[in-house]
């Protein structure tokens, strides 16, 4: 079984190959504890198989929300706003959220275009150094 062309396996094909609904495969995915062991085993072996990886661009619209914060810092060679950013990435995570990353390279002229960037990609939070 084989994904259409250009674009990655959906669900659909996931659950296709498993011999389950689409919905039975976005359960699975969420760990949803209702799910039998064997239906986890199957769905699992069809995402490896067909090397499925959840569209987060998708989810996020269901969802009315990005999943993102946006991290703008000055200079990301000087140490302190590396581990600034190393930081912020980890509370980040333990929050279900990811990190956009970007870097003025002291160019203060730059900020403004690189903070609309960051709201162009929807980012739910914005910290701004």
């Amino acid at each position: 079984m084989t994904a259409r062309r250009g674009s990655g396996p959906t669900m659909h094909d996931v659950g296709k190959l498993a011999q389950v609904s689409a919905m039975t495969v976005s359960r699975v995915l969420k760990n949803d504890p209702g799910v039998s062991e064997a239906t986890r085993e199957r769905v699992f072996a069809a995402v490896d198989r067909l090397g499925y990886r959840r569209n987060q661009t998708a989810r996020s619209l269901r969802l009315g929300g990005s999943g993102m914060i946006g991290l703008l810092v000055t200079n990301l060679a000087n140490p302190f706003y590396s581990r600034l950013a190393l930081g912020v990435q980890e509370v980040a995570t333990e929050y279900g959220f990811r990190m956009l990353l970007s870097n003025s390279g002291e160019e203060a002229d730059r900020e403004p275009e690189l903070i609309d960037g960051l709201v162009d990609h929807q980012v739910e939070g914005l910290i701004v150094v």
